[in-house]
């Protein structure tokens, strides 16, 4: 979750990693949504990432901005890649496990970005999730799950690779697509709605980005995060607010709760830890930080081994 509180002053972060250096972040865009959406992030705001694009589809690999590109593809595809379907592409990087293990190594924190559903993103996901793994690194998926007018073939395709990358992502940031229909109107078109999905799910990945590269206020260590996501192996919900105002901090509270990708405030209600990067200009109050704070903080939850606490 990412909260903005807009003010004429330059924007500072209240909170960030311990350390303002730009870690070993790669971020992997996983099929032809997957693709696009690491080319959206490729610019200057992501300065010091590396970023790997992996298809089945030369033609994707070709127009994309990556520094490095991956091709899977056997003889026996023919150049026509998955075909849609996701074994296809799992077997494909089974087979070159030991390429995607190397892509990934001397990254401290692994993005994967993908769009399940289909043969690649579906099926390469979870295969390259286990390969960052077993490389050392903190991997995070940010994934997007079909309309339901895409068909059910499609969804339960997405449902399984969900499950997968659950069993092996420390955590996973999910846009189910059909949420969109609650931030457009009779007259979006298809371009402009598929636009607006990769746009939420872009704030996402910068909520986080900024968390690891930026200087803040508050120093958080890395391995506070890492304690937070690692071996978690769940599911998260994101959302990005911003206003200003001498009512801000009211009006932010007010976004949250009606916020369509929070679920209305339940997502918040029901989780175990939440993760807030809040960013305001100089004249930002501690009131309003501790009012923002306030709604925020979880029902502590303890379990075994476990106590729900956010940052």
């Amino acid at each position: 979750m990412k909260i903005k509180i807009e003010t004429p002053d330059a924007a500072i972060p209240v909170a960030s990693l311990e350390s303002p250096r730009t870690r070993a972040i790669k971020i992997f865009g996983i099929g032809g949504a997957g693709v696009l959406l690491g080319d959206a992030l490729n610019h200057g705001e992501f300065a010091g990432a590396n970023f790997v694009a992996i298809d089945t589809d030369a033609q994707s690999l070709a127009a994309s901005s990556a520094t490095v590109k991956i091709h899977l593809e056997t003889k026996l595809l023919r150049g026509l890649g998955t075909g849609g379907d996701p074994e296809r592409g799992h077997a494909l990087a089974e087979e070159q496990f030991s390429t995607l293990k190397s892509a990934c190594e001397g990254a401290e924190v692994v993005f994967i970005v993908a769009g399940l559903g289909g043969g690649a993103g579906s099926g390469v996901s979870p295969v390259l999730a286990r390969a960052a793994k077993e490389s050392g690194a903190l991997v995070l998926a940010f994934v997007t799950l079909p309309f339901l007018c895409e068909g059910n073939r499609r969804q339960q395709q997405a449902d399984h690779s969900l499950e997968q990358l659950r069993a092996v992502a420390d955590g996973i940031i999910c846009l189910p697509n059909q949420k969109a229909f609650k931030l457009i109107d009779e007259n979006t078109s298809v371009l402009e709605t598929f636009r607006i999905t990769g746009s939420l799910l872009i704030e996402g990945i910068r909520g986080i980005w900024q968390l690891l590269t930026r200087p803040g206020l508050i120093q958080i260590h890395f391995d506070d995060l890492c304690a937070l996501v690692r071996d978690r192996h769940s599911e998260s919900a994101f959302a990005f607010v911003e206003t200003s105002g001498p009512a801000r901090s009211r009006e932010i509270i007010e976004k949250l709760l009606a916020h369509p990708l929070l679920d209305e405030g339940r997502a918040l209600a029901g989780a175990n830890a939440v993760l807030v990067s809040l960013t305001g200009g100089k004249d930002l109050t501690m009131a309003e930080v501790n009012r923002v704070m306030e709604k925020n903080q979880p029902p502590v939850r303890a379990g075994p081994g476990h106590h729900g606490r956010g940052h």
